[in-house]
């Protein structure tokens, strides 16, 4: 420690603060890089949370998957627990999330269910989808 107190103040390791633009938060960029590194890091994120593919009015998607599956669409929206409905409330949420882009809130609002609901539909319907060839396609 003594030698680097001999060293005295030096500016490379002192807080260098570069501003994020939009985000009005400065960081050290020591840390995160210069400026134009972070735009880039920024403007990249938007691109790799748009969805996969076109996204379609959350009620059409229920409508599509009851028909598909042969489900009552008011049974979706109620708490019925068998087996076939519960199936389409799976799919629909993991297609409405994972696929289209929707926010759990929105799918939980159409559905009628909790924000936990949804996730853990989300997750049963990617192993219903997979396991299912004929709903890949759908």
């Amino acid at each position: 420690m003594e030698g680097g107190v001999e060293q005295g103040r030096r500016p490379d390791l002192q807080e260098n603060r570069v501003s994020k633009g939009e985000c009005k938060e400065d960081s050290d960029s020591r840390i995160l890089g210069d400026r134009a590194f972070i735009e880039r890091v920024l403007n990249d994120t938007d691109k790799v949370y748009r969805p996969k593919k076109k996204r379609i009015p959350l009620p059409d998607l229920v409508k599509r998957v009851s028909e598909t599956l042969k489900v009552n669409q008011g049974d979706l929206c109620s708490g019925d627990r068998r087996s076939q409905v519960s199936k389409a409330r799976s799919v629909i949420s993991y297609v409405a999330v994972r696929e289209m882009g929707y926010s759990g809130v929105e799918v939980g609002q159409v559905l009628n269910l909790s924000g936990a609901g949804v996730t853990k539909s989300v997750e049963r319907g990617k192993k219903i989808i997979c396991e299912d060839e004929g709903l890949k396609g759908s």
